[in-house]
């Protein structure tokens, strides 16, 4: 569920920009997406999303809503999600969810709470901008065929439509993506996903979108709960998943180092066992090991 909603994310931040109702191709909305999206400083906005799908007969829905922070400073990325599920298998009584996720500009934390479980767990960020301007595009383009085939409006917004049709279909994945941007802001207020049969089956839409505004830093700063352990997945612990972080990892190595200092003493037994063995007559019999 979080690739998928990342996907969402980076489908809505990959933006349209300011310019002429002409801008008619690919390439020139692309140029000036690109152009503004990589001045962009802040970015906050309120995001719902509905998905459905039947995948091999079992029936899947999943209602969301959240908010979303995102920052560059410094060359580094610092971002902040919180969202609300509420999902449904099959004809099962609907389950609550609430997901967290805290990129701090060097670590990325994730938080859920799911079906009276909580987990953490904390990896390394990626600081390269995928989710956003060139390096959005370029992803994009490296695994969809994209495709300018529109104008229309959303939420009262003149809108560049654009469709992505995957360069290699994956059995859980869309088989088409289509995504609005706003031509008088800088980001995407729309997108939908759909199937083989063309029916919707995730539709993401922002509202409140603010640019340039202040956030504070500490809304950048992750504090596991009380009691709710960090699993550190960032190398530093390679067999384990306790909070800590590399101090674990780092303790490891010795310990392991310690039977090999042990083994000759293990062996002596060996190298005496010829004493043992020195013609005792009838008495051999009586050691059968």
């Amino acid at each position: 569920m979080t690739r998928i909603k990342a996907w969402v994310v980076a489908g809505l931040l990959v933006a349209g920009v300011t310019g002429t109702a002409l801008a008619d191709t690919l390439e020139t909305v692309k140029k000036a997406v690109v152009e503004k999206a990589e001045k962009i400083n802040s970015l906050t906005f309120k995001m719902t999303s509905r998905m459905e799908t039947d995948a091999g007969g079992m029936k899947m829905k999943m209602d969301s809503e959240g908010t979303y922070e995102w920052m560059r400073k410094d060359g580094k990325i610092y971002s902040r999600m919180e969202s609300r599920q509420k999902m449904a298998m099959g004809d099962q009584a609907p389950q609550d969810s609430k997901t967290l996720m805290v990129t701090d500009g060097q670590f990325t934390y994730i938080y859920s709470e799911a079906m009276g479980q909580k987990s953490a767990m904390k990896q390394k960020a990626d600081n390269s901008q995928k989710m956003f301007g060139k390096e959005a595009w370029e992803q994009m383009e490296k695994d969809y065929n994209l495709a300018l085939v529109g104008n229309e409006k959303v939420d009262g917004h003149d809108c560049w439509v654009i469709e992505a049709t995957p360069k290699s279909q994956q059995p859980a994945g869309p088989a088409k993506l289509k995504m609005w941007y706003a031509k008088d802001t800088t980001i995407g207020h729309k997108t939908v996903m759909l199937d083989a049969s063309g029916k919707e089956t995730m539709t993401a839409t922002m509202t409140d979108v603010k640019l340039d505004g202040s956030i504070p830093a500490d809304r950048f700063v992750f504090t596991a709960p009380s009691g709710v352990e960090v699993m550190d997945l960032t190398g530093g612990a390679s067999g384990g998943g306790a909070s800590g972080g590399g101090a674990s990892g780092g303790g490891s190595e010795p310990k392991a180092a310690e039977p090999k200092a042990d083994e000759p003493k293990k062996e002596e037994p060996k190298a005496a066992e010829p004493k043992k063995e020195e013609k005792p007559g009838i008495k051999l019999p009586g050691l059968p090991k």
